[in-house]
Formats: structure tokens, sequence, C-alpha cells
């Protein structure tokens, strides 16, 4: 019978990175992201090991008190406390409390490693933490991925961007805490470091140093699993029969916009094999000219560029009236809502799949 550990925690990367590494090691692990919930296993079922999240939706202590107060042989379990806060700020907080030990996060293997072999627990087998590993075929971690680095990280990084306008470094530093583990985990050692160095700053109410290129670091990372944990799917319009498709994008007139060049002759030949007709734009002035001296069809617009960008155009065009389908690509997610707020009808992250970007623009021509 396979040995079981407890897992309280929130985050659902550090959560599931946690599983993926103990199941590895053969343990049977399970998870809960309240407090109720992980004293609920307890009641239920024997545990020989708990990692318990400092900061659950109940504070640690009140936690493992009611823990100790159990009738039954989980009372004693072994508990360890996870936090990216200092040990010597959180372990004088629960000596009282019969704590077992500390995990700082962002973890590493080796530290499960001694706490599995102090408890006599089975010695793990030999295992290093691959991004593959990590996600392999199972939906649930895939999901969690998805949705932390899809959703959760691009939401925290625009509010960031909103806090450090008003000067709010406290709810700025609050929110690069929030993101700041889950890039060790997955194998960016480089970015957690430079997560905290900005949140040391923060925490001193300052933001010193230029951290643009970190918000383009995190994105270049978070469009590289989101292709990497979500393979493009097609959508319903690229389902659609070959013959058909052809007739509806035939002599389509489509302006691309960007100034990456590589791009620009890669979309366009692409495009053109389904009969569109493709003219190209380096920056947004550029496209604006071109528009205003003949009409398009359908307008492919890159969102970072000079002399213009994406959200500048996208918003000059519809204050003229222009009511032309305009679908934003990035490779900057958390871009996508400025798009949307200035008229794009569609939007869609580099790196592109060619089926996709054809589905997508046959979905805005009538």
């Amino acid at each position: 019978m396979r040995q079981k550990i407890l897992v309280g925690e929130d985050n659902l990367v550090t959560q599931q990175v946690l599983k993926a590494v103990l199941e590895n090691f053969s343990y049977e692990v399970t998870t809960a992201t309240t407090g109720e919930a992980l004293i609920q296993y307890l009641n239920n079922d024997t545990y020989q090991l708990l990692l318990l999240d400092y900061h659950l939706d109940q504070n640690a202590d009140e936690v493992i008190q009611s823990i100790r107060s159990l009738a039954n042989a989980n009372h004693s379990i072994p508990v360890y406390v996870l936090s990216a806060t200092s040990e010597e700020k959180i372990m004088p907080r629960l000596r009282s409390q019969d704590v077992s030990g500390f995990i700082k996060k962002p973890f590493d293997e080796r530290q499960l490693q001694a706490i599995l072999s102090r408890h006599d627990l089975r010695k793990p087998k030999e295992n290093k933490i691959f991004l593959e590993s990590i996600i392999g075929q199972n939906e649930e971690r895939i999901k969690a991925i998805k949705q932390y680095f899809g959703e959760e990280v691009p939401a925290a990084l625009i509010k960031i961007k909103q806090a450090l306008k008003q000067e709010d470094f406290q709810t700025a530093r609050a929110l690069v805490h929030k993101v700041r583990p889950a890039y060790t985990y997955i194998g960016r050692d480089d970015i957690q470091v430079k997560l905290g160095d900005w949140e040391t700053d923060l925490l001193q109410g300052t933001n010193q140093k230029n951290y643009d290129q970190i918000f383009q670091e995190i994105n270049d990372q978070t469009a590289l699993l989101l292709n990497t944990v979500a393979p493009k799917t097609t959508t319903a319009f690229t389902k659609i029969t070959s013959s058909a498709k052809n007739k509806k994008l035939l002599g389509i007139r489509v302006l691309i916009v960007d100034d990456n060049k590589v791009l620009q002759a890669a979309f366009s030949a692409y495009l053109k094999t389904y009969g569109m007709i493709i003219f190209t734009a380096d920056n947004g002035a550029d496209a604006i000219a071109q528009i205003e001296g003949q009409s398009m069809d359908i307008i492919l617009m890159d969102l970072h560029m000079p002399v213009m960008n994406g959200v500048e155009a996208i918003t000059n065009l519809r204050q003229k009236g222009n009511a032309t389908p305009i679908v934003a690509i990035s490779n900057v997610i958390f871009l996508r809502p400025d798009a949307e707020a200035a008229g794009a009808n569609d939007f869609l992250l580099k790196p592109i799949d060619g089926q996709e970007l054809v589905g997508t623009l046959a979905a805005h021509i009538d």
C-alpha cells in the first residue's frame, strides 16, 4: 500500500507541482485548498505527512490547533509549513504548535527528500523536475497550469501596473509575491530571483529599477507554457470543409500590420494559399495611411510596434468610425484587455497556429 501525504495549498501551481513530484516518488497525494477541507480529509483517512501552506484560507496556527485536537491517529501527524516568508519570521509563531519543520518556497527536490527520509517514509527514487514531467498528460495538472499562467498571472500583471501607476507599492508587492514562486517550479529561477529583488524594492516603498524586462520575460514564458500545456485547438470555423473555407475567404483583402518582416512574410505566404489578397504595413501609422486610401475586409494587427503601436492604431481607427474587423496579435497576453477596450474584435497569442489564424479570420468575414 502506498503511503499517503496530504498537501494543504491554495496556489494551484504549487499544489500540482508538489503532487507531481511526490507522485513520482510513488506516494499517494491528496490536496486541499481550504483548512476546512483539510480537516475533513484528516477525519476520514490516515496520512503519514502533512505539507501545509502558512497562508491557507485559515491561519496555519488555527489549522494546526484543530489537527492536534483530532480524536484519531492524525492528531500527531508530522506537519511541515510552507511559506515564501523567511523561516525566522514564521517558525517562532508555530513552535508551540508542535510543527516538525519549515519548507521555504520555492522549494527544491532535496528538501522533500530530506523530509521524507527523516520520517522513515520510503526513500524516493531519483527524479529531476522537468516541465514535461510536471505536466505530463494529466488533465487536472494541465488545467491548473493553464488557469494559473493563462489567467491568474496576466490578471496579476495588469493589477501590478495599475498599482504602480497609483504608487500603491504595498498592493504591487503583494501581487509580485503571489506570482513569484511558480517560476522556480518551472525551471526559471532567474525570473524568480528578479521578482524577489522587485518585491524587496516594493517592500521598502520604492520602485527604483526599470522592471519592464521582467514583464517581457514573464509574458514570453507564459506564451511558452500555454503552447506547451494547451496545444492549439481548432475552432468550429476551422472544421468547415476546405472548399467551403476557400470560397468564403477567396479574394478577401487582408492588411497585415507587423514590424517583424519574417512574420509578415510568413503570414502573407500562408494566407495567399487560401486566395486572400494581402497588404502589409510596418506600424500603426502606416496601416492607417493605407486604410484611408483603400478598403480592407479584415486587419491583422500586432500590438507592439514602433512609431504607433497596435492599441493606438485600433483606437484611432475606431474613433474615425472605421468598423473593419481587427484581429489583434501579440506574444504579450496581458495586452488583450487593452486591445479589446480599444476596439479589437479578437485576439491571438503568438506563436499562432496557421489553422487557428485562418479560422479566426473566417469567423469575422460575413
